[in-house]
């Protein structure tokens, strides 16, 4: 009686390539980068392990398995790799939209010549007074306010903007800087205001600041400034 199998009958042991089980790992965690932009080089690093992985298994086969788990991790962090400038993109678009949306209630009040509730939109979220009914109390009690108010009604761009009232036609053009601190957002905007004088035609441009405190919950969007005698970069107004 033969108790030794024959040899093509016999179990052998065959080991997982180790760059399939990194390349998938990496793929896993690539999702991280979702949260957290440290995270994106993982993508490409996941890409380039997988496929190495990929390439020792076709090798060294049959000896070496692990090729699912590397399609595995190749798929993932392609998928990511797309994601990540995707999602960014999309997450500029908002916040972009979210503030122009803002900057143009402020400018809306302003051409309506209502200065005071375009101070309100200057002011953080807490201490916002938007009730028409309580907002004379507001600026009577308040000796800070008037004197903010009376500022932002002085401020040349401001003033130019009350004195043309409707007559301006106040257009968005590009957005001059952005930043983001944590939970702080930062947005610098280009407006062309058109307006027609005894003449012709006459544009100029102001820059509206904005900025924004993210909480869990909500955004909450202010108007820092207004600034006038600016030219946006690539404008030429020369005949």
């Amino acid at each position: 009686m033969r108790f030794d199998s024959p040899k093509d009958d016999a179990v052998q042991y065959r080991p997982v390539s180790g760059l399939a089980v990194v390349g998938f790992l990496a793929g896993l965690l690539c999702s991280v980068g979702l949260v957290s932009p440290l995270m994106w080089p993982l993508a490409p690093l996941g890409i380039v392990l997988s496929a190495a992985a990929l390439w020792r298994i076709a090798a060294r086969a049959p000896a070496l398995i692990g090729r699912k788990l590397a399609m595995i991790g190749l798929a993932l962090s392609i998928t990511f790799t797309v994601a990540f400038p995707a999602d960014w993109v999309v997450h500029r678009w908002l916040i972009r939209r979210s503030a122009r949306q803002f900057a143009q209630r402020w400018l809306d009040a302003i051409r309506a010549g209502d200065a005071a509730h375009a101070h309100q939109l200057m002011l953080q979220s807490q201490y916002r007074e938007l009730n028409d009914d309580q907002l004379l109390d507001f600026y009577r009690k308040g000796p800070r306010w008037q004197q903010e108010l009376k500022t932002m009604a002085e401020t040349p761009a401001v003033r130019a903007l009350l004195a043309l009232g409707p007559k301006a036609r106040v257009r968005y053009y590009d957005v001059s800087d952005e930043a983001e601190f944590e939970a702080r957002q930062w947005m610098r905007l280009y407006y062309a205001v058109t307006f027609e004088d005894e003449v012709d035609l006459k544009t100029f441009f102001i820059a509206i600041s904005l900025e924004c405190f993210t909480t869990k919950d909500e955004s909450r969007w202010r108007v820092v400034r207004c600034d006038g005698g600016v030219q946006p970069p690539g404008w030429d107004d020369s005949p």
